[in-house]
């Protein structure tokens, strides 16, 4: 599983000389952590060859979102029957339809709105369609250019691209399936801008540990209180504000809210944003989700609800903060 470059931690005397830019108060020594974000897009294909149709499945998207979502990937590759017309496969959870599907082929999206899309398309043909046919080796070598990778060339492409590890074959009852994993620079296809930022900078409040970084998250602190643990998390993902405070609602165990009566609105190093506290029985989530260009950067903290009011001033710390690359 892909992880994201270390933090960078460096005390704030050293900020203050310079080494990070634009973190307020220098007369303390607390750590800064800026989390440095490499723009990399990841792209996952699976092309099935039979003897007349040859089916390819991709997954794109910025790499952050695609390693999240690369089991999904799988799902699909799994239950694909490339027999029927169109072919047919399990939509993985947490995934829908896309309406703007075009003809030849299928197109399932994150409900969330993740910048990253699970595409099958099918091309019929006579006589057999191998693995390195002409067909195949140009569909590959543009997912390359779009990543602005070298393209394979000559007759041993597909030995180059076993060596270098981007290639995996496997026999079905279908067909062969060859595999590829692609990372590059650039976004796979061109309605997708690249979102994730340079850097994020943030102070942890006294007393949290730094859990470090996960696939979904850039940052996870957690703090005991009398046995009990609050996390408290950055993150960043696409969608809507709303589509995003419900998840956090059915988190808690609390209907979908409608609108945005809810939201109180709060400024975040010059952006404003939408802060909401969601209370449900056992669980609790205080949360501000901040705008930025591309995406949303969410701020959440999750706490047993008898111990949410004890983590506001902290919360509030470490909003205040927050410097946004």
């Amino acid at each position: 599983m892909f992880a994201l470059p270390p933090a960078v931690r460096l005390p704030l005397s050293l900020a203050c000389a310079g080494a990070v830019i634009g973190l307020v108060g220098c007369e303390s020594e607390a750590a800064v952590v800026t989390r440095t974000l490499e723009p990399t897009h990841r792209t996952l294909i699976a092309v099935v060859t039979g003897e007349t149709r040859l089916t390819k499945v991709t997954l794109k998207g910025p790499r952050l979102y695609v390693d999240g979502f690369a089991d999904a990937f799988d799902r699909v590759i799994e239950t694909l029957d490339t027999a029927k017309t169109p072919p047919t496969f399990a939509i993985p959870d947490g995934f829908e339809p896309d309406e703007s599907e075009g003809r030849g082929m299928l197109r399932v999206v994150p409900e969330t709105g993740e910048p990253v899309e699970i595409r099958v398309i099918w091309v019929d043909a006579d006589g057999s369609v191998m693995p390195d046919s002409s067909g195949l080796y140009t569909l590959l070598n543009a997912d390359r250019r779009a990543l602005e990778l070298p393209p394979w060339n000559g007759d041993g492409w597909m030995e180059t691209a076993k060596e270098a590890g981007e290639v995996a074959i496997e026999t079905r009852d279908d067909g062969e399936l060859v595999r590829f994993d692609l990372v590059g620079t650039q976004p796979p296809y061109p309605t997708v801008d690249d979102i994730l930022p340079a850097r994020i900078a943030s102070t942890p409040p006294p007393g949290w540990t730094d859990k470090g970084a996960d696939q979904f998250r850039l940052s996870v602190l957690e703090r005991d209180y009398d046995g009990q643990t609050a996390t408290l998390s950055l993150s960043r993902a696409g969608g809507s504000v709303l589509d995003n405070v419900n998840r956090w609602r059915g988190q808690v165990g609390l209907p979908p809210a409608e609108d945005d009566d809810d939201f109180v609105t709060r400024t975040v190093d010059g952006v404003e944003s939408y802060e909401v506290t969601l209370v449900g029985e056992a669980r609790a989530i205080r949360g501000l989700v901040v705008p930025l260009e591309g995406s949303l950067l969410f701020v959440k903290l999750s706490a047993p609800a008898d111990v949410l009011p004890r983590t506001d001033d902290d919360f509030d710390a470490f909003v205040a903060s927050l410097r946004l690359g």
